[in-house]
């Protein structure tokens, strides 16, 4: 067969040994061919005759690549990089040995080898940002594949999300939509019409706020696996709140199978723990990804716990989770006839007194370890200085988006969003070269110097009056670099004199402790942590 280049995703793990024999055929096309050839092909080509003889391409490779590893594969020109690679791609079987990918034989599960592993030879085969492209000098010589853009919508109406196909002369390439437009799109296109043809009078606001990649902005394609795809939620009043079974059934028998070649239909199954995924749509009833509830259920129980946004306590701020606050003001809303986006607005962000006593209480908590990362060291523990070193880089993280008036997410998000905070290159670049550091002269100066442009961020953001920061080399006659911390802390907590924040200890809140998901995620827990400031 003619050769060709296939790519997908990137294979996590590979298990291979063989020795292996190519036979080389030249007929005008470069051919491979594995078995099934005599020893001595005799080849006339243009007036030119030829003898041609096995080669032995690979012999006696063994190897095991594990999770996680990056290997770089080396070699002359003719050693067998491209022979390994294709064979690991199933374009090649090996006469001898076995190869597994992933638990699976590229020659026999050759497609869905290619739904995890992503190969590049050359310039030929063509990249188009998270696009799969599968490209050929010769596309209808490929097997298994569709040589059509009708049959490539079947595919993917199969459920193959991931398969794209650009055709020689043809412009049928499936992109990646980002959640909330994809989402959007599919309110107003298909669910908007029927919901005004069977609901006319029904005061609601729809949108896609609250949790999901896709709500902060972040899904790429490797989100569409889970709890992504064409979905919304519907808030109603109270006293509609009896109607939301009929108006979701309403919807499951009136919307399309599919939005944007995406799948609508949503079920639980191979995923743990109930959550939902697209499946193609075969039979029984659409089960599209629609939360339908009362909008005061929604904001008081299910997501703050707080109904009243514009009167929230001091203490009742330093008990939200953060994540969740910042869940509930991104994303997008479609149709607001019950006014959210004005009640949002009183939780846009912290307010300013609860925004000094966070500031205060990441410094203080920061004063309380500045000395330990060479401390540590000095005494070989160079796992405890990189952890110490860690807990401050993390606060200063926190620290920047308290200065930049932004929430802070979770822990998957956290460096995702902090690298796209408006603070300097420099502060970002000190913060990754102090936790990656494994030389403690490196990692004492960068955290030191984080430290003072975090310190710089403090004093341009105007929160006090100006503080002058310096580096003592010597801290207690121990060598030891420090900022003191502390001086910025006292002079936030200062700002707090006279409101409601003065009496709290700074101990911050239970946002700055990393993976606490599972308090902020069982409401009545959450509450009883205010009796921490009591």
């Amino acid at each position: 067969m003619p050769v060709t280049e296939r790519k997908r995703g990137i294979a996590p793990l590979f298990c291979v040994w063989w020795p292996c024999a190519v036979k080389i055929i030249c007929t005008g096309y470069f051919y491979v061919q594995i078995r099934g050839s005599p020893p001595n092909l005799q080849v006339r080509w243009g007036g030119c005759k030829g003898v041609f003889k096995i080669i032995s391409a690979l012999d006696n490779v063994c190897f095991t690549i594990n999770r996680g590893e990056f290997v770089a594969y080396a070699g002359p020109n003719g050693a067998g990089k491209s022979t390994t690679m294709k064979l690991l791609a199933g374009m090649l079987q090996p006469t001898a040995g076995s190869v597994s990918v992933l638990g699976m034989s590229p020659e026999k599960d050759r497609i869905k080898v290619m739904s995890k592993l992503g190969v590049l030879f050359g310039n030929r085969t063509e990249l188009y940002g998270v696009t799969i492209i599968v490209t050929s000098h010769d596309m209808d010589d490929l097997v298994d594949i569709s040589s059509s853009e009708e049959q490539s919508r079947e595919k993917i109406k199969e459920g193959d999300y991931t398969l794209a196909l650009l055709k020689s002369g043809g412009n049928f390439v499936k992109e990646f939509i980002k959640g909330l437009d994809l989402s959007e799109s599919y309110f107003n296109e298909c669910a908007l019409p029927l919901l005004q043809k069977h609901y006319p009078d029904l005061q609601y606001t729809a949108g896609l706020i609250g949790w999901g990649s896709d709500v902060l902005g972040y899904d790429d394609s490797f989100s569409t696996d889970h709890c992504w795809g064409p979905r919304f939620m519907l808030y109603l009043r109270d006293e509609d709140d009896c109607k939301k079974h009929e108006i979701y059934d309403m919807l499951a028998e009136n919307l399309p199978h599919e939005h944007r070649g995406f799948s609508t239909h949503f079920t639980s199954d191979g995923h743990e723990d109930g959550v939902r995924g697209m499946k193609p749509f075969t039979e029984g009833k659409l089960k599209p990804f629609i939360e339908i509830v009362a909008l005061e259920e929604y904001v008081g129980g299910w997501h703050i716990g707080i109904s009243d946004l514009a009167n929230i306590s001091d203490l009742d701020w330093l008990t939200l989770s953060e994540h969740r606050l910042l869940g509930i003001t991104s994303g997008r809303i479609f149709k607001d006839d019950l006014g959210l986006k004005e009640r949002l607005e009183h939780i846009r962000f912290y307010p300013e007194n609860v925004r000094l006593y966070l500031i205060a209480s990441n410094w203080r908590l920061i004063s309380k370890e500045q000395a330990f990362v060479k401390r540590c060291a000095d005494v070989g523990d160079n796992i405890g200085s990189a952890l110490v070193c860690g807990r401050i880089a993390e606060r200063l993280m926190r620290l920047a988006f308290l200065y930049c008036k932004k929430y802070a997410p979770y822990s998957k998000w956290f460096g995702t969003a902090f690298s796209k905070l408006p603070v300097s290159d420099d502060l970002k670049n000190a913060l990754l070269k102090a936790v990656t550091a494994y030389d403690i002269e490196t990692r004492e100066n960068e955290i030191i110097r984080a430290q003072l442009l975090t310190a710089d961020l403090h004093n341009k953001t105007g929160v006090t009056e100006f503080i002058g920061i310096k580096v003592d080399d010597n801290y207690l006659g121990r060598g030891i670099k420090t900022i003191y911390a502390d001086r910025i802390a006292d002079a936030a907590k200062a700002k707090l004199k006279g409101t409601g924040m003065e009496k709290y200890p700074l101990i911050g809140s239970f946002n700055g402790v990393a993976e606490m998901n599972d308090l902020w995620d069982f409401l009545p827990l959450m509450r009883k942590a205010k009796a921490i400031y009591e």
